[in-house]
């Protein structure tokens, strides 16, 4: 999960995007051998909060996330954090093979750097299904759609504010257990 740190993004959103980071992955099996996750930060830089290979529970992931401070940065650069997911998550030799890999980004704001090879190279290259939920007013649609998997309608999701996800967690687990369809 890659959640948008940037000024763009209010402190109340930020946690409403954690708490909703939290309730997502609570509904998977987290364990060595069933999902791995991961929760990256972005804003001016990218950050892992937590790695694919470092939590194996759902108690100690929800501690790292816990941990998380409100970084309000000053850009939001997207396409830097999907390049750096792309070469320290998604590049690596000790992926499980037919396994699906997801990237669910939740951001509040338009990306001020490129979005395009980055994108390009998770979808096209890495196999990601990327889904996409944007809070507020700032965020660029064309931007969300360039990103996400096809078809757009399935994998992005927009809401008014950041406190409304909290009423998507259930809708949003649908869709991420239908996967590609």
């Amino acid at each position: 999960m890659l959640i948008d740190g940037s000024l763009v993004v209010t402190k109340e959103t930020f946690l409403a995007f954690l708490y909703f980071a939290k309730a997502i992955t609570a509904s998977f099996n987290v364990s060595k051998d069933e999902a791995h996750v991961s929760v990256s930060l972005y804003g001016d830089a990218p950050s892992l909060v937590s790695d694919f290979n470092d939590y194996y529970n759902q108690s100690s992931l929800e501690d790292a996330i816990d941990s998380v401070m409100y970084p309000a940065s000053l850009q939001s650069n997207l396409g830097e954090a999907l390049l750096y997911l792309a070469s320290n998550l998604y590049n690596t030799s000790d992926g499980r093979p037919n396994v699906p890999k997801v990237l669910v980004i939740l951001t509040a704001s338009k990306s001020h750097d490129d979005i395009s090879v980055a994108s390009q190279l998770l979808l096209e290259y890495y196999n990601v299904t990327i889904f996409i939920i944007a809070a507020g007013d700032q965020y660029s649609v064309g931007q969300l759609n360039e990103i996400s998997s096809d078809p757009d309608s399935h994998h992005v999701i927009t809401l008014d504010s950041g406190k409304d996800i909290s009423f998507y967690v259930a809708f949003f687990k649908d869709k991420l257990c239908q996967g590609k369809n």
